[in-house]
């Protein structure tokens, strides 16, 4: 076995080329992650970036098998050929599950998302009270 023959910190990224699943690229399974994700970790409510990084990780730590602190080490080159061959959850995806998930569950809500949607009335009133303005369609 790989763990007998060598020590796991020792171990390099090309050491590991067996075949790389996909743990939670699935809708149900990502959408059960991005959940988890955001009631674990509150600021990941008003913060794709972070959490698309927190969905990455999770599933290289799934795909490689190795401890949480070596995930650190990764070369940038190992990662972005991840992502280019679509072993990474969609950026997109992540973000739009977010979306749907806080449309659903209110408690998921960020604190950016009252504001943004209250700012969505406020932006429809000015263009329903605007001249150019026309029910029903452009004349």
């Amino acid at each position: 076995m790989l763990h007998d023959q060598q020590n796991p910190k020792q171990r390099k990224w090309e050491d590991f080329d067996q075949p790389i699943k996909k743990p939670i690229q699935n809708m149900l399974n990502i959408r059960v992650a991005i959940k988890s994700y955001l009631e674990r970790f509150p600021h990941l409510k008003d913060d794709d970036v972070a959490l698309m990084a927190t969905v990455w990780e999770y599933e290289i730590m799934e795909m490689k098998g190795i401890p949480y602190m070596n995930i650190h080490s990764m070369p940038t080159v190992s990662f972005l050929s991840l992502l280019a061959d679509k072993r990474l959850s969609n950026p997109e995806t992540i973000r739009r599950t977010r979306q749907k998930l806080q449309q659903e569950w209110p408690h998921l809500r960020g604190s950016k998302w009252e504001a943004r949607h209250q700012h969505s009335e406020v932006v429809k009133e000015i263009i329903i009270n605007s001249p150019e303005f026309y029910p029903g369609g452009t004349p």
